[in-house]
């Protein structure tokens, strides 16, 4: 079987959680014995093999979907309109994957699918309007992301809607603790840096998370407006890092009860937090015992089967 997904956005450029369930969803059907390939709309670079995914870069090969002979297509974020006029032209079945309820994903949910993947039941329950569908959590493997955990307070992809006010306001408020800003993987021109904090450390842009940022954070901060469902939280759980995130529908399915909740403007509670957890071996126990909770491989094993099942 030959599977192609289109996507604005991908490995190797860019490791947003999106791009990184995409891609191990691609990599589950190549180990199962099944050529897949990833055509990547918006980032420049030769065509790459990573995980036995082939992965062509630039809008150039969209040519592919028409000179090449495709069985199942997997629609991602924007592209995925591109995706459903393709399986319609070509009578084959078209997969989305989707991760969030904005309008354009409700846009491409009332149009004809074969197979809809949701990232958390909350969303499915939200938006779920097939009968053909199922659930896949994005995918963490504990081996790539486990180590022991360091000292710093770290806010992984430093703009607004992940929380980068509430992160510097804390960061100004504990002058004598260290603080990690880690640059996310997209929205670079929106990501604040604060150079008169002598306090906090700038983390360029990494695909060495446990090397790079697991092994020197001591606590997680997720204050984001929005998270549907907050891949980092899983990453940092099992190295045993505690999480505290605003409650979001996706971080509370994600972090459930070895998360720490709170609102994401009261920095006087987060500061309280920061200080319960930063030595609390208990609640170290309980990300880490959550984390394993969270084993990728039934799930993508159902996915697998799934896409087999349409071609």
């Amino acid at each position: 079987m030959r599977v192609v997904a289109v996507a604005h956005y991908g490995l190797p450029t860019n490791r947003g959680g999106s791009e990184l369930m995409l891609h191990e969803l691609l990599a589950a059907l190549a180990r199962a014995g099944h050529t897949a390939e990833l055509i990547v709309t918006e980032q420049d670079g030769p065509t790459v093999q990573l995980d036995g995914v082939l992965v062509h870069q630039g809008a150039v090969n969209l040519d592919r979907l028409r000179t090449e002979a495709y069985d199942v297509g997997i629609g991602h974020h924007k592209e995925t309109g591109r995706i459903l006029d393709w399986a319609n032209r070509n009578r084959r079945p078209a997969v989305q994957v989707v991760h969030n309820t904005n309008r354009l994903t409700t846009r491409f949910l009332a149009s004809r699918s074969a197979l809809v993947v949701y990232n958390t039941h909350w969303l499915h329950r939200k938006l779920g309007r097939r009968a053909r569908s199922l659930v896949v959590h994005p995918p963490v493997w504990g081996d790539q992301h486990r180590t022991q955990r360091g000292d710093a307070i770290t806010l992984v992809n430093p703009i607004p809607a992940k929380g980068a006010a509430t992160f510097y306001a804390l960061a100004e408020r504990m002058p004598d603790s260290q603080f990690l800003a880690v640059e996310g993987g997209y929205q670079r021109d929106e990501q604040i840096r604060r150079p008169d904090l002598p306090n906090v450390i700038w983390q360029p842009h990494t695909a060495d998370m446990r090397r790079d940022v697991w092994a020197r954070t001591r606590v997680l901060l997720m204050p984001s407006d929005y998270e549907s469902w907050g891949m980092v939280g899983v990453e940092a759980m099992h190295s045993g890092i505690p999480v505290i995130a605003h409650p979001t529908p996706g971080l509370r399915e994600s972090l459930a009860g070895a998360g720490t909740f709170l609102d994401r403007d009261d920095v006087d509670a987060w500061a309280a937090a920061i200080r319960q957890l930063y030595d609390d071996e208990a609640a170290s126990a309980v990300a880490r015992q959550r984390a394993a909770e969270l084993d990728p491989r039934p799930e993508l094993d159902a996915f697998v089967r799934a896409v087999e099942a349409l071609a």
